[in-house]
């Protein structure tokens, strides 16, 4: 690279993510259109490629409300491609929205417990007890710890006792309970 990165680069198997952190926007934007810049001609010197599609290339601004409110939007480019800005990116799996609420993670969450719990429970006459608490713990525990540290904290009360309903209907399941 001709220059260093001046953001964090984040690099993770074939997944690459630059941060940039400043209370200006617009000190942001350059130092992002610099750093993406020049990224992307480390990766063409080195024979690499890297993807501009929309699903994969992605640009947001963390903020309070106020701030992304008041902020616009990036304007973040690489020769004549735009980097479209989205309100929530998706990364390693985790929902990111601009406000770090954690909202759409725990949404996900929620209707992945929910659609596994409906599959439990269609096949519960043919599963043992001991079989019944292992597939509930297999398919259901990892989606409510993935990332948990990211997006539960922020939760609002009414997020967080959507969650905590549906780890009980997971315990009455694995239990046999009755509501």
């Amino acid at each position: 690279m001709k220059q260093a990165i001046k953001g964090d680069l984040l690099l993770y198997a074939d997944d690459s993510c630059i941060l940039c952190q400043h209370k200006d926007v617009s000190v942001i934007e350059k130092t992002l259109n610099e750093d993406f810049s020049s990224l992307c001609e480390w990766f063409v010197a080195n024979k690499l490629s890297i993807h501009f599609r929309e699903d994969k290339t992605k640009s947001t601004l963390f903020a309070s409300k106020k701030k992304v409110k008041s902020a616009g939007s990036l304007n973040i480019k690489y020769n004549n491609i735009d980097i479209k800005q989205y309100s929530n990116v998706c990364y390693l799996g985790c929902i990111l929205d601009e406000t770090l609420s954690g909202e759409p993670m725990a949404l996900k969450v929620i209707s992945k417990i929910n659609t596994r719990l409906r599959f439990l429970y269609r096949n519960r006459n043919v599963l043992s007890e001991a079989l019944k608490r292992m597939l509930c713990n297999a398919i259901t525990q990892p989606h409510f710890d993935y990332a948990s540290t990211v997006w539960y904290p922020n939760l609002t009360l009414r997020l967080k006792k959507k969650i905590q309903t549906s780890q009980n209907k997971c315990i009455r399941f694995c239990l046999q309970l009755n509501y």
